[in-house]
């Protein structure tokens, strides 16, 4: 479409590995978890503004980055970064191996319009929406939601993904 913004960076304090961040990713229908490998190695997280990190990761050790999504507007899969140029928003500014906002989303103003059939339509709510995208190497990562809640952990990711589950239907 024309004259749409182009995409904003998110600026998210984490990096992942760019070539294996293998995203793995679970919802239930109130919540969401992306879960991605962390790029521990030599990186110069000031010039990447990852003031979070600072300082604070071995390089030697794997992290995972548990991301936490209220809600479940999400899509996952493809495109790869082979066929990005096919996605909807391509034109607008992608930027490989990053997390961007989506300003002027059409998918936000569907879930919207779709909403305000419910009794409690709240238009704060989806006023305060966000639409973002992870453009990992080999899947792209959509949601919508007001925030997104981070936690970096060494635990392996089979101690990650039953701590998660557990919470989901514990």
């Amino acid at each position: 479409m024309p004259d749409q913004p182009g995409l904003i960076s998110a600026d998210f304090p984490v990096a992942w590995d760019p070539n294996a961040p293998s995203p793995v990713v679970l919802s239930d229908g109130t919540k969401t978890y992306l879960v991605f490998t962390v790029y521990a190695g030599n990186v110069d997280w000031d010039a990447r503004g990852q003031e979070l990190l600072a300082g604070t990761l071995e390089p030697q050790h794997d992290y995972r980055c548990i991301v936490t999504i209220p809600g479940r507007n999400i899509r996952f899969g493809g495109p790869n970064e082979e066929v990005r140029h096919g996605h909807p928003l391509a034109g607008r500014g992608i930027v490989a191996d990053t997390v961007q906002v989506v300003p002027d989303s059409q998918w936000i103003a569907e879930l919207r319009s779709m909403n305000t059939r419910h009794a409690r339509f709240n238009p704060a709510r989806w006023d305060a929406m966000k639409h973002f995208v992870f453009w990992f190497r080999d899947d792209t990562f959509e949601c919508v939601a007001a925030s997104l809640e981070l936690e970096v952990t060494s635990d392996p990711l089979q101690v990650v993904l039953a701590r998660l589950t557990a919470g989901i239907h514990g």
